[in-house]
């Protein structure tokens, strides 16, 4: 899980194939689970 919590600390900004919906995704609910 190291990889995707790195695209999450970068902002996310690798708009790439499923990763861009899937990634965006989960950066929300991880912001909502960190704060």
């Amino acid at each position: 899980m190291i990889y995707h919590s790195t695209l999450y600390k970068k902002g996310y900004s690798m708009p790439s194939g499923i990763l861009y919906p899937f990634a965006r995704l989960h950066n929300t609910n991880s912001r909502e689970q960190l704060e």
